[in-house]
């Protein structure tokens, strides 16, 4: 390329060279044409004085009578031959004109190919000196390859090395992930178990540590669905806004909060049920009643603060009002129909500290059907 363009801005160069001096050859044709005109110009002059001094000779000629006659024949010859003249003269100016025309023409485009290669000469030295630069790159791109080859030829060893270990590794975790959920299989199982032997323990009437809870949480279950009703009689709400599950997202909170037909009812009735709740026992951490979904319309005071713009940490914990909570304990807790469900469950308190709570729940019947369940959430010390 580098060649090429060098033989290109050569050619260029001489091109130009040698349209320049064939417009210096045009321009001193034009001058000589010029004298040509201008030797026309003055033939032309003297013809027409010949012609004048012909006439003259004529009529001298004609006044002397016969011994004139022979003056007047050389006079008339001679004007003859100034007419031809003339005409002569005339045709070499028409002649020069049309050639000085055709010789500008000529010049003006000489003198612009000559700018045109000269243009090209000086684009093909840029160009020249660009790929310069482009080569000495490549050369050293090319200096530089050797060790980049080398460096990725080792680090497609180590890669390989690698994946072995890798693919050994997750084989490994492979099986610890069968392991675990193995684990997880009979911890569940473990878990419904004991909730089930909790239950059945609490069903035969005999007292345990959480009989107080369950008749607490049935009793309050039973004043929230009087509330309902007694609502409904009244006129105070109708059955579809009470069951309505069309959850309407809260602009502008974070956690996400929503709201449907019944949590004003709710936000009215819930409080003076729920917050004495929270007096029965110093292990009682919440009182709150979610719909069948898990939908908590209506949380306890300390736990249903307003929330802060752009603090989406502290809204989680202190502003759980409108919010639904379908874990597997608040889903079983929302969707119990036995008269009461008694779950265990691990709770994050914060600090890295975990708590092992107690949740039990009673259904909320209004006109015997299912509006959802009441949760009396406390420690299990």
């Amino acid at each position: 390329a580098r060649a090429t363009a060098a033989q290109a801005g050569d050619r260029a160069r001489r091109v130009a060279e040698d349209v320049w001096d064939a417009a210096r050859r045009l321009r001193d044709l034009d001058a000589a044409l010029s004298e040509v005109s201008a030797i026309a110009t003055a033939i032309e002059a003297i013809a027409r004085q010949t012609n004048l001094l012909a006439l003259n000779a004529t009529i001298e000629a004609a006044r002397a009578g016969d011994a004139g006659r022979g003056f007047a024949v050389v006079a008339n010859e001679v004007k003859a031959l100034a007419a031809q003249t003339r005409d002569a003269t005339g045709r070499i100016d028409g002649a020069v004109r049309g050639l000085r025309d055709t010789a500008l023409e000529l010049r003006s485009a000489a003198e612009g190919n000559a700018k045109a290669a000269e243009e090209a000469a000086t684009t093909a030295a840029a160009t020249l000196e660009s790929l310069g630069a482009v080569a000495g790159a490549v050369g050293r791109i090319t200096a530089e390859m050797d060790p980049i080859a080398a460096a990725a030829g080792e680090c497609g060893r180590q890669a390989e090395t690698m994946r072995v270990a890798l693919s050994e590794q997750g084989g490994r975790l492979r099986d610890l992930s069968r392991e675990v959920d193995a684990a997880a299989e009979r911890a569940e199982g473990l878990r419904n178990l004991s909730e089930t032997l909790m239950d059945d323990l609490a069903a035969t009437g005999v007292a345990t540590p959480d009989t107080p809870f369950i008749e607490a949480a049935q009793k309050a279950a039973r004043r929230i669905a009087a509330g309902f009703e007694a609502a409904l009689a009244a006129g105070e709400i109708t059955e579809a806004a009470l069951f309505d599950e069309a959850y309407r997202p809260i602009p502008g909170t974070d956690p996400r909060q929503m709201e449907t037909g019944f949590t004003a009812l709710t936000d009215r009735l819930l409080p003076a049920i729920q917050e004495p709740m929270l007096a029965i026992d110093p292990r009682v951490v919440f009182c709150a009643a979610v719909d069948r979904n898990g939908f908590l319309p209506t949380h306890n005071r300390k736990f249903g603060q307003p929330q802060r713009p752009g603090d989406p940490v502290w809204n989680a914990a202190n502003a759980r009002s409108r919010r639904i909570f379908d874990d597997r304990t608040g889903l079983a807790a929302a969707r119990n129909r036995k008269p009461f469900l008694l779950q265990a469950y691990r709770r994050d308190m914060g600090g890295g500290q975990v708590a092992v709570m107690k949740d039990c729940s009673a259904p909320i019947l209004v006109r015997g059907r299912h509006w959802g369940g009441l949760r009396l959430a406390y420690r299990a010390d």
